[in-house]
């Protein structure tokens, strides 16, 4: 994730620079993609959860077959280099006609669930979460409904930071976040 530094100027009506209007904002974080899974060709390091799942690519779409029922829950997972404290965003397609749950946990200390989410309608979805550790497991699980597809499309993971340097708020003037309330 890279640092940059911004700069701004105010204007007239007419298009001449205010004086003493330019402001220069250093340390702002620009998000940065850490993983684009299209499953193109393969399953781009996601897993089967479970002994009833398997997965497959089949036209960008990464199909988790479920054949059965657990009382765990059965679907896919994948593990992702993460920084601890850094705030992630999520974003994907996902179909299904059952009950899917999105569960984020901190692999190295499993009983550390980050997030999790019953996701009630198909389609596109987002999600944010701040990273606990280096690796974060990301899983999807089917938890009523058996013999059922999860059907995951376009996942993306980024980091997204946070923006340290903002100093000035809606009006140019600068910010004091002890008098904001």
């Amino acid at each position: 994730m890279g640092r940059v530094e911004c700069s701004a100027t105010d204007y007239s009506p007419f298009g001449a620079p205010l004086p003493g209007r330019t402001y220069t904002v250093a340390n702002q974080t620009l998000i940065r993609e850490a993983s684009n899974d299209t499953f193109h060709t393969s399953t781009s390091g996601w897993l089967a959860d479970g002994s009833n799942t398997t997965l497959q690519s089949n036209y960008h779409i990464l199909d988790a077959t479920i054949s059965g029922r657990t009382t765990d829950g059965e679907g896919m997972m994948k593990f992702f280099k993460t920084l601890p404290g850094v705030t992630y965003r999520i974003r994907f397609t996902l179909n299904s006609r059952g009950w899917p749950m999105l569960f984020v946990r901190d692999s190295l200390s499993n009983d550390t669930l980050l997030s999790s989410k019953v996701i009630l309608t198909p389609g596109y979805h987002e999600y944010s979460f701040i990273a606990a550790g280096i690796t974060t497991q990301i899983r999807f699980q089917e938890i009523i409904v058996t013999n059922n597809h999860l059907l995951l499309n376009n996942f993306i993971l980024e980091e997204v930071g946070e923006k340290d340097g903002y100093r000035f708020g809606f009006n140019g003037q600068e910010r004091d976040d002890e008098v904001a309330g």
